[in-house]
């Protein structure tokens, strides 16, 4: 049965195809799943979330039989935070909907959460720009590059004309131009990137000395007829790239957008919009949270921009932000 349990340790086969495959009887299996269950961490071997939660709350002898029944019928409500449907359903008031929502909390939806085994991914960045006197300095991050070049080795087989026939030599050659091609390459490659990155230095320093707010518009468009190149070349360039900043280490690809029109000659870039919402959402009443609406207004006439409500319902959910209504919510359980 081990074997059948995913990254999370869930089994997410079905009993059949267990007995039918190891050619026993569907009571065998569920006596052994039985056992699964019974090990730690608790709630392995569950077959679905309710019956992972279910499992711990037998096995830490949680007797709450309205936190099995919240868990069983419930748990799609919980995601929209319904509490008021919850309470008349389960036949109770609100704060004792919470409390068992509290218990709820104390379960672990992960079993094998503590026992990943996947390593951590560090982000190196490709470029630094570090503030100076005369302004920001950009450098080149090599210290994960290898040094590349032509083994010696046949570079000498070549110089020895008489010991080559015309084939091998011509075999030789070949390689080497596709060699010297890839290593030119690579070099061209690495000063693209740092051709970017002084370019975004000179043309983001307000940025970069005060924050997100102060950064200006830019597609890869300016930049590819900045440096007199193809904007597929800027693209490759800055994909899966990294640059520190001051203010962070920031992907490349987020200093381009296509820009968003506005009553002015610039556009607002749509980083500069998102670091308006979260600002101001931060800053809000949370007894009486900011609309969609409101939030529009207040973009039209802070930074002049011309966004349909729906745009900035985008915008607010990709900061992982919550509805007013919810937001609201929010505010009043807690209270």
């Amino acid at each position: 049965m081990i074997s059948y349990l995913d990254e999370r340790a869930y089994l997410r086969v079905n009993i059949e195809e267990v007995a039918l495959k190891n050619q026993t009887t569907r009571e065998k299996v569920l006596e052994a799943l039985r056992a699964l269950q019974s090990f730690e961490p608790w709630g392995v071997g569950a077959r679905n979330l309710e019956e992972c939660l279910l499992i711990q709350i037998h096995h830490r002898q949680i007797k709450e039989p309205l936190l099995n029944k919240l868990i069983l019928n419930h748990l799609d409500l919980l995601k929209d935070k319904k509490y008021p449907y919850i309470a008349r359903e389960l036949k109770v008031k609100i704060p004792e909907v919470k409390r068992l929502v509290e218990l709820l909390k104390s379960l672990q939806p992960d079993p094998a959460f503590n026992f990943s085994f996947e390593p951590t991914v560090f982000v190196r960045p490709d470029i630094y720009m570090y503030r100076q006197d005369s302004g920001f300095k950009v450098f080149f991050n090599r210290e994960d590059l290898p040094s590349l070049k032509v083994s010696s080795f046949y570079g000498y087989y070549l110089r020895q004309k008489k010991s080559l026939k015309s084939e091998e030599r011509d075999y030789l050659q070949k390689k080497k131009k596709a060699a010297d091609f890839l290593i030119y390459a690579l070099q061209q490659r690495e000063e693209r990137i740092k051709q970017i990155g002084l370019f975004l230095a000179r043309y983001q320093e307000a940025f970069l000395l005060k924050g997100f707010a102060f950064l200006k518009p830019l597609t890869m468009l300016d930049v590819a007829e900045e440096l007199k190149v193809h904007i597929s070349t800027v693209s490759r360039a800055v994909n899966n790239k990294y640059v520190h900043t001051p203010q962070g280490i920031i992907p490349l690809k987020e200093f381009f957008d296509r820009g968003i029109s506005t009553a002015f000659v610039e556009s607002a870039s749509v980083m500069q919009i998102k670091a308006k919402l979260k600002k101001w959402l931060k800053e809000e009443d949370p007894s009486q949270p900011l609309s969609d609406e409101m939030l529009r207004i207040r973009l039209s006439e802070d930074l002049k921009v011309n966004l349909t409500r729906r745009r900035v319902a985008q915008y607010r959910m990709s900061l992982n932000i919550p509805a007013s209504k919810m937001r609201k919510l929010d505010f009043l359980y807690s209270s």
